[in-house]
């Protein structure tokens, strides 16, 4: 057990063997990066995946009931955007390989 609580639930978090944080109440993994200067400790959550997710499926319904070409453009352009801010996070959360 750690000394962080989960950004979330505000539940402790837990550090597995594998190296990976985890809170055991939301059943996510929690990434802690230092911020620069005076190393403050920072938690980050899924919780910005999560909103990209849920974009991405409100945009989807949306889509699947359009007819209009222009909305159908913007719509799609949107879901772009939205998946390329979600890549995006997926790199940002990959560990740098320093050596």
């Amino acid at each position: 057990m750690l000394s962080m609580n989960c950004p979330e639930c505000s539940s402790p978090l837990f550090q597995l063997k594998t190296g990976e944080i985890i809170c055991p109440s939301c059943r996510r993994e929690v990434k802690v990066v230092d911020t620069g200067e005076d190393a403050e400790r920072v938690t980050l959550t899924a919780s910005l995946e999560r909103t990209l997710t849920a974009k991405l499926h409100l945009i989807q319904r949306r889509l699947e009931a359009e007819e209009d070409p222009e909305r159908i453009k913007s719509l799609t352009e949107t879901l772009t955007t939205l998946l390329a801010a979600l890549r995006q996070l997926k790199v940002d959360e990959r560990p740098s390989k320093t050596k």
